[in-house]
């Protein structure tokens, strides 16, 4: 229905009912991640290529790496003997940008590249960055999903033939007088050619390699945090864990009847507010009561952090606003939220994940974070990164690590606050 009735009112309304469908098949294969391929992939073993091309495309928030490169997989075989080229063809080339960036982000766009002929190849990439300003994606989601994508692509030959198809682009959209062309395709022109510092000047964003610790002090030198957390056994566990890490002598732990209060006692202060995870629906409630008491109190959070399941993001996302200066997201598939974010606090600095989020990478990043703070010390993350990827280093913890994207990084957050500046400015 989705490919006959090409109007954009009837493709939104479908957009919602396939994202629904497709999040039955997601949630099947990622609850049963320990469980044998046979089993695992059962659910989709006998769909067709475009079925399954539409649960990736349309679950893909919350597709674990493992979900995905399964599908995928089968998505090809089941492809077979078509070309990447016909395929794509055969359902008019619906959501191919999203496909190719979660295809680059996972590693497997050189095998779909290699069912075509090189001449099909440089095309569908030519294609890829062309007419971002006129798609029938929801505004500035195709641009997004380019900028997103130019981290994960390592054949410089196909890079080299982006920069120049985007070069084109953008000297084709000056020529015409198309200001939101040429806007689009400046900034991605700007991003592949410059370094991060003169990419920040030229748009007037905010440097995306440092937080400022003055940035995140209130007018009394209080640095104050918000952390979220949801009533499910995982939940509860990980709250236990968290608040269990912060004790004498550097803390001080004070327990109300909704929340709990974090205070340092060595060092520079910071206070850390959890609400309690109690059992679904009182999480959520007494959520509402800490912002509240917030709120009534006027202390302004500069820093928000999410630990709970992706499916529980969404509650944490209702409360970020203009003073959120870090937001860290630890769930799975956070990353995918970054227009969200930006929507509520335009130059915040976002920590989020591809893929898995876990506890055992949430819990170091948020130590190493608040240690810098303690000390009266900006948020270097590069060099922050360097030193955590130096404890993540091998293993299960660097895959999950790998996934992780610092500030610096979120080439689709930096595009977005970008083009924000830009506004409806002209040339």
């Amino acid at each position: 229905m989705r490919q006959q009735y090409f109007t954009t009112d009837l493709r939104k309304i479908y957009d919602k009912e396939l994202i629904h469908e497709a999040s039955r098949y997601v949630s099947t294969m990622n609850e049963l991640h320990n469980a044998g391929d046979a089993t695992r992939f059962k659910i989709i073993d006998k769909n067709t290529a475009t079925e399954i091309y539409y649960i990736i495309v349309y679950g893909s928030d919350d597709l674990y790496t493992s979900s995905f490169l399964g599908s995928f997989n089968r998505m090809m075989s089941h492809m077979k003997p078509k070309t990447g080229t016909e395929f794509l063809a055969s359902i008019g080339k619906d959501k191919f940008r999203t496909f190719l960036r979660l295809c680059a982000n996972y590693n497997t766009l050189n095998t779909f590249l290699a069912t075509m002929k090189d001449s099909n190849k440089n095309e569908l990439m030519r294609e890829f960055v062309t007419g971002l300003d006129n798609t029938l994606e929801k505004d500035l989601e195709g641009a997004t999903d380019v900028a997103n994508s130019f981290g994960s692509i390592t054949d410089s030959n196909l890079m080299k033939n982006i920069v120049e198809q985007i070069k084109s682009n953008k000297e084709e959209a000056e020529k015409t007088n198309n200001t939101k062309g040429f806007n689009i395709y400046n900034i991605l022109y700007s991003m592949l050619t410059l370094s991060n510092d003169s990419l920040t000047s030229k748009f007037g964003i905010p440097p995306i390699t440092i937080m400022p610790y003055n940035q995140l002090t209130d007018d009394s030198g209080v640095i104050v945090q918000q952390v979220f957390f949801f009533g499910d056994k995982d939940g509860q566990g990980v709250f236990r864990s968290f608040t269990g890490g912060f004790g004498a002598p550097d803390w001080k732990v004070k327990k109300e009847a909704q929340w709990v209060k974090i205070s340092s006692i060595r060092g520079k202060r910071i206070d850390i507010y959890c609400n309690i995870p109690f059992d679904e629906p009182d999480d959520e409630m007494a959520q509402n009561a800490l912002q509240a008491y917030l709120d009534s109190n006027n202390i302004n959070p500069t820093i928000i952090i999410h630990r709970g399941h992706s499916y529980h993001l969404p509650l944490t996302l209702e409360h970020i606003n203009s003073h959120h200066k870090v937001v860290i997201l630890g769930a799975c598939g956070a990353y995918q939220n970054l227009s969200t974010v930006l929507s509520q606090s335009e130059d915040a600095q976002i920590v989020s994940t591809k893929q898995i989020g876990a506890g055992k990478i949430n819990g170091p990043i948020i130590r190493a974070f608040n240690d810098r703070l303690l000390a009266g010390k900006d948020i270097d993350w590069v060099q922050m990164w360097g030193q955590l990827s130096k404890q993540f280093s091998g293993g299960e913890t660097k895959q999950l690590f790998d996934d992780y994207v610092p500030p610096y990084k979120n080439l689709g957050a930096i595009f977005l606050k970008a083009y924000r500046k830009l506004g409806n400015t002209g040339f």
